[in-house]
C-alpha cells in the first residue's frame, strides 16, 4: 500500500502586526496559504512566544475540534436539544463538544487502531454494551459483557484503577471484564 502524502506539503504564512481599535497592544496576524482551502486562513493572536509552524500546528488541531463537532446529521444530535433557549442550547452544545473531546482522547490513548476514528465509531465499538452494575457502600462496581473489542480497552490501561466519583458520596467506579 502507498504511503499516504499531502498533496501540499509546504504552506506559506504570511505573518503582520496589527492593531484593533477597542484592544490594547498589537496582535499578530498569520495569513496562511496553500492548505487545501481556496481562501486563506487568517490567524489573529496575542501569543507572541510560539513561531508560525507552532501557531499553525496548534490552531490546526483546534479547528480539527471544530470541524469534528457534532452536526444534526452525526453521532449526538444538535437538534434533538430540549429546549430552544438560547442559554440551554449553546449549554448543550458546550456539552455536546466536551463529549466529542472526551471520546477522541479515549481513542487516541487506546492506541492507534482508533486514534482517528469519529466519536461514533468509538461509542458503538467500545461504549455501547451490556454489563452488571453492582452499587456498594464504598463503590460502584461494573463488570462488562465479553466483546471482541474489550482487549483494547483492557490494553488502554482505561480500567486498571478505581476512578473517585465525589459527585456520587466518593464512591470508587471499578471497571471489570467478566
Amino acid at each position: 500500500m502507498p504511503a499516504l502524502t499531502r498533496i501540499y506539503r509546504n504552506p506559506k504564512v504570511l505573518e503582520e502586526r496589527v492593531t484593533l481599535s477597542g484592544y490594547e497592544g498589537e496582535l499578530r496576524q498569520l495569513t496562511v496559504m496553500e492548505v487545501g482551502h481556496e481562501e486563506p486562513t487568517i490567524l489573529l493572536t496575542n501569543h507572541r512566544k510560539l513561531g508560525p509552524v507552532q501557531l499553525v500546528t496548534r490552531y490546526a488541531r483546534r479547528m480539527l475540534i471544530e470541524t469534528e463537532s457534532p452536526r444534526p446529521s452525526s453521532f449526538s444530535p444538535i437538534d434533538a436539544l430540549s429546549s430552544m433557549v438560547g442559554m440551554k442550547v449553546d449549554f448543550d452544545m458546550q456539552l455536546t463538544l466536551v463529549a466529542s473531546s472526551l471520546y477522541r482522547m479515549m481513542a487516541q490513548r487506546i492506541g492507534r487502531e482508533y486514534s482517528h476514528s469519529q466519536a461514533k465509531t468509538v461509542f458503538g465499538n467500545l461504549l455501547n454494551l451490556s454489563g452488571k452494575v453492582e452499587v456498594t457502600a464504598s463503590s460502584v462496581v461494573v463488570t462488562l459483557d465479553k466483546r471482541a473489542h474489550n482487549p483494547y480497552l483492557v490494553a488502554s490501561g482505561l480500567a486498571n484503577q478505581p476512578t473517585p466519583m465525589a459527585w456520587f458520596g466518593d464512591k470508587k467506579l471499578i471497571i471489570q471484564f467478566a
